[in-house]
C-alpha cells in the first residue's frame, strides 16, 4: 500500500511529470520539473537521494519567451518505471491517467495533482456582498479528468464540469459552487503530506478566514 508522501508524489507526477520514451539503450523514464525547488528537493531526498537536480531558466523557443523563474528538474531512473506504470503515469501527458490509488490516500493524491496543475481563486462580489470561489484542474487528458469527475461525484457528492481550454490543447475541470469548492478543499487539506505547495495552502488559509 502506498504511503501519504508517495500518494502526493504520484499526484504531482500526473500533473508536472515529464516522459522520456524508450530508446534502444534505455527503458522509458519519468522526470519531474517545477519552479518550486523545495518540492523537487523533497522528492529527491525521499525517493532518490543520489540523483542530481538540474536547474535552468526555461526558454520557449517557439514563442521566444524566457521564464523569469528557474525550473528544477529531477529525472527518475528506470527502476521506478514499473511503479509509475502500475499507477497509469508512465506515458506522455496526453494519455497519462491514474490507477490503483487507495481510497484512504486519494485526498493526498489529489493535492499533489492540484499543486502541479490546479488553481483555486476567490474574491468578493461587491454588488451582492458575498464570496465567490473557483477550483480548477487543467490537464490534456480528457479521459483522466472524466475519471476524476466520477470520483468526486461518487465519493464527495461534488458536481464538476469539464470544458476545453480556449486556445490550448487541454481541458479544465471546474467546481464553482461555494459549498462544493469548500468540500473539495477541506477534503484535500484534511491530511497533509510532509511537502505541499505553501503558497496555495496559505491562499486556502486566508480564504477560510474570509
Amino acid at each position: 500500500s502506498i504511503q501519504k508522501n508517495e500518494a502526493y508524489f504520484l499526484g504531482y507526477l500526473l500533473g508536472d511529470g515529464g516522459y522520456h520514451s524508450m530508446t534502444h539503450k534505455r527503458l522509458a523514464r519519468m522526470f519531474v520539473s517545477s519552479t518550486e525547488k523545495y518540492i523537487v528537493e523533497f522528492f529527491k531526498s525521499t525517493f532518490c537521494p543520489d540523483t542530481t537536480i538540474l536547474s535552468k531558466v526555461s526558454v520557449n523557443k517557439k514563442r521566444n519567451i524566457v521564464s523569469n523563474k528557474e525550473s528544477h528538474v529531477l529525472v527518475f531512473s528506470s527502476k521506478f518505471s514499473e511503479i509509475f506504470k502500475l499507477h497509469g503515469l508512465l506515458s506522455l501527458k496526453t494519455t497519462r491517467t491514474f490507477h490503483n490509488i487507495p481510497k484512504n490516500q486519494f485526498s493526498i493524491f489529489l493535492l499533489g495533482l492540484f499543486d502541479a496543475d490546479g488553481n483555486f481563486s476567490w474574491g468578493f462580489r461587491r454588488d451582492r456582498n458575498r464570496l465567490w470561489a473557483q477550483f480548477k484542474i487543467t490537464h490534456p487528458n480528457l479521459n483522466m479528468l472524466k475519471k476524476l469527475q466520477v470520483f468526486l461525484s461518487k465519493e464527495l457528492g461534488v458536481s464538476t464540469f469539464i470544458n476545453p481550454k480556449a486556445g490550448e490543447n487541454c481541458y479544465v475541470l471546474q467546481v464553482s459552487s461555494i459549498a462544493e469548492v469548500n468540500k473539495v478543499l477541506s477534503y484535500m487539506y484534511s491530511n497533509l503530506p510532509d511537502v505541499y505547495n505553501i503558497t496555495k495552502y496559505n491562499n486556502y488559509l486566508t480564504y477560510i478566514k474570509a
